[in-house]
């Protein structure tokens, strides 16, 4: 009978120790938490005549709810051109740029839909058969189309970006260089 009592208390005493310890502590957020990752395919257009499929990839750290600053890459292989860009974003959901009444319009929730500006500066290198390596001071303007899936994943519906910088084989400045786009877009 002392065993059982014995056994009992002891028991009893660990159930009651493990009553009175405190929880954890929760684990701070992530430093990363507003990380974004994108790549998307382009159609690129300006470029040495025609239309030159490209990349276009790019990371950025969000600053506040609205605005985030990092960089982007757009890269047309088959004209060995590289936009390298600083960009600063500035995102809103298309209800707010729209105003309720435009908004209950729609047959779908318009707040669901991220509506994103981009303005950047950087550099363009072209790399031309025969010739040396040109660098350029470059910017580009864009506006991106974008559609939650998850709360880290995001569809990039469409872009549209346009940059202005580079020389063509003769030094004739470009006007502007086109990219239209589609793709994910990650967020940590």
């Amino acid at each position: 009978m002392t065993k059982v009592l014995a056994v009992l208390g002891l028991l009893l005493l660990a159930v009651s120790s493990y009553a009175q310890t405190t929880p954890p502590a929760q684990a701070p957020a992530p430093v990363f938490d507003k990380f974004v990752v994108s790549a998307n395919a382009s159609g690129i257009t300006g470029v040495g005549g025609g239309t030159h499929p490209a990349s276009n990839v790019g990371t950025s750290l969000q600053l506040t709810a609205s605005i985030s600053a990092g960089y982007n890459q757009l890269t047309i292989q088959d004209t060995n051109t590289y936009f390298r860009m600083g960009v600063v974003n500035y995102t809103k959901p298309l209800s707010s740029l729209l105003g309720k009444k435009a908004s209950a319009a729609f047959v779908f929730d318009p707040s669901q839909i991220q509506i994103t500006f981009q303005g950047g500066l950087g550099k363009v290198t072209q790399n031309f058969t025969g010739l040396p390596s040109t660098h350029h001071i470059a910017e580009e303007a864009g506006v991106f189309i974008i559609y939650p899936l998850s709360d880290h994943l995001n569809a990039q519906l469409f872009g549209y970006q346009v940059y202005h910088g580079g020389t063509q084989n003769l030094g004739v400045q470009y006007n502007q260089t086109q990219a239209i786009s589609t793709g994910l877009v990650l967020h940590f």
